[in-house]
């Protein structure tokens, strides 16, 4: 440790005699100026801000002693060693209420100034050790209340004194935590010098906490609103963690508005750093992102079995929009209800499958079987929910287009399969016809021609013929065979039935029971 040392004294002869006295490197000493009266000593103290001033009691002007009051009035906090002559030995004493460490006399013995400056050394190397220590048991007693509060241990006493540890402003509404993860075997040196370095990429170092918890770096933002955090979590990324390192996810909890929530913004920042195969697209997710992204979804839980119909009827129409839109009603429900990769991908590979052996069973001319085991092979190498919920996509998009094509003949009998299905939806002509990328008066037109009726006609054929099975077949109300086969209006239905059976509903029930 190399100590400053200010010389001051009004004779020339004598500031450069006691810049040689003694050796003053020898005990840690280094002459940083010299002064020659009260004015210019005041001036060099407070610039050089020395350690120790070697300073005469008596000079012209301003005295050594008011060069003292001053300066500590200014908030020196150095030490000093006065110089004085016998006959103002009794002044010169005075001076230790002042905070002088000691007073020699003139003319000066170098053995004595030796043992004076030696002492004081030693003095200032106890003070440091002191504030070393002072600075360790208060970074640990900062780090362990900030680590508290972060993952939510203790109790309310506790709390209290580790907001106070941490110096938490009762006017600050809004918290959050992120964390920062290094994987895939990515070797990372958490140190004292890391954490600075992210504090360096931090516009207001107030407004955050930087901490290593669990593997991880965690970052508590204190009174910053979303756009700000993501802001810094974005910079972060890209100044520092992009050319360091590869693999890196970062994912920030949701906001949180007291100190006693900020372990549930934690919670939520370690969830998403857990489903880190939903989102390894990205290297920042944040609580409200993905929040914002389910608002999308009607949040109902997917039938798989009702789900592998609904895109196989499509794929027999080969309508790649609503393949799309279904795909992504798949992806957002994986992604609100499994939490696993494991479940993510046994479910995509029971939905291809399932969609194979139903094309299998009615394409036999148009498509071979594969084997499963390389779709699930395929599907259990996909790294993320993005690159399998576009592996999936363009799977049933590809099978799609092997079995349509777009002759006339293949488009009715597309349609009519697909009425022959769906009878019980309310269909219309204009539906189909925008379904299947035709004007809807031609459409009708080519419908007939092929069949002989008009779509209508057609449909309410297929949807009698539905009924007179669940007349005959079940127990249900007959305003509920209505409903299930597409008619609304009961008495619609009975009119319609009595045109194509000529008999009503209830009647056709008691015919069936006496047959």
């Amino acid at each position: 440790m190399i100590l400053k040392v200010l010389i001051v004294d009004d004779e020339p002869l004598v500031r450069e005699g006691l810049k040689s006295i003694i050796d003053w490197g020898k005990y840690g000493f280094q002459v940083c100026g010299e002064a020659s009266d009260g004015k210019d000593a005041l001036n060099k103290i407070i610039n050089l801000n020395p350690n120790l001033v070697l300073m005469d009691i008596k000079m012209p002007g301003i005295t050594g002693l008011d060069v003292i009051k001053n300066a500590n009035s200014m908030g020196y906090s150095g030490k000093y060693i006065i110089l004085t002559g016998y006959s103002d030995f009794e002044y010169a004493k005075s001076s230790i209420s002042l905070g002088v460490s000691s007073y020699i006399l003139k003319p000066i013995d170098d053995t004595e100034l030796e043992e004076i400056v030696d002492k004081i050394h030693n003095e200032f190397e106890k003070e440091e050790e002191i504030n070393r220590q002072l600075e360790k048991s208060n970074k640990y007693v900062k780090e362990k209340a900030l680590k508290n509060i972060i993952t939510g241990t203790g109790d309310s006493i506790g709390l209290s004194m580790d907001k106070a540890a941490l110096g938490f402003s009762k006017s600050v509404s809004k918290y959050s935590v992120a964390t920062i993860e290094f994987y895939q075997q990515e070797i990372v040196d958490i140190s004292d010098g890391f954490i600075e370095r992210i504090y360096d990429f931090i516009p207001n170092k107030s407004d955050v906490e930087v901490a290593y918890i669990a593997d991880k770096m965690v970052i508590l933002f204190e009174g910053l609103d979303y756009e700000d955090t993501m802001d810094i979590l974005e910079k972060l990324y890209e100044r520092l963690f992009a050319k360091l390192f590869k693999n890196v996810l970062i994912t920030k909890g949701m906001e949180v508005c007291t100190v006693e929530e900020i372990s549930e913004s934690y919670k939520n920042a370690l969830d998403l750093a857990k489903r880190k195969f939903f989102f390894e697209d990205k290297n920042i997710i944040s609580g409200e992102y993905l929040e914002k992204e389910l608002l999308i979804n009607d949040n109902s839980q997917l039938i798989i079995s009702d789900f592998i119909e609904e895109v196989y009827t499509y794929i027999e129409v080969y309508e790649e929009e609503k393949i799309n839109e279904n795909i992504e009603i798949l992806r957002l429900y994986l992604l609100e209800y499994i939490d696993t990769e494991a479940m993510v991908k046994t479910i995509c590979s029971n939905i291809h499958i399932g969609i194979i052996k139903k094309i299998a069973a009615n394409y036999t001319d148009k498509y071979v079987i594969c084997d499963y085991e390389d779709i699930i092979k395929d599907i259990y190498g996909k790294e993320n929910l993005s690159k399998l919920m576009e592996y999936l996509k363009q799977e049933l998009i590809n099978i799609s287009k092997n079995i349509c094509d777009t002759t006339t003949d293949n488009i009715i009998k597309r349609m009519i399969a697909y009425i022959q299905k769906n009878y019980y939806k309310p269909l219309r002509l204009e539906s189909l016809a925008e379904l299947f990328n035709y004007n809807s008066a031609y459409l009708g037109k080519l419908f007939k021609s092929h069949t002989g009726e008009n779509f209508n006609s057609y449909l309410d054929k297929i949807r009698i013929e539905n009924a007179k099975h669940l007349l005959m077949e079940s127990d249900i109300k007959v305003y509920q065979v209505s409903e299930k086969v597409g008619y609304k209006n009961i008495d619609y239905f009975y009119e319609k039935f009595k045109k194509y059976v000529g008999v009503s509903p209830k009647e056709y029930k008691k015919i069936d029971k006496v047959l």
